[in-house]
């Protein structure tokens, strides 16, 4: 992996993820849900783009826990985008497909 990945916290991830769409017009929320563990990180929604949920993890040694995986598969059994972005990088990815 390289260094620069290696540094990166998630919580650096998910500030990044949270500046790269409010700069196309989009708004990304921190969400909770004080029923139940595992709802993703961050509820994304864009301009003419959709809705989407993220997890946000830290490139090395981020995991995604089975609570985690079982809320994401019930939130896609219910047709919604769930995503797991583990780096800046992978941020940019997903952003530069909603331009």
């Amino acid at each position: 992996m390289p260094r620069s990945l290696a540094k990166q916290r998630e919580s650096s991830v998910e500030t990044h993820l949270r500046e790269r769409i409010e700069s196309i017009g989009g708004i990304c929320i921190k969400i909770k849900d004080p029923a139940r563990r595992g709802i993703p990180d961050r509820l994304v929604l864009v301009p003419w783009r959709g809705v989407y949920f993220v997890e946000l993890k830290r490139p090395r040694k981020g995991i995604l826990a089975d609570h985690q995986a079982r809320y994401h598969r019930d939130l896609r059994l219910l047709g919604q985008t769930v995503l797991t972005l583990w780096s800046k990088t992978e941020v940019d990815s997903f952003v530069n497909g909603l331009a």
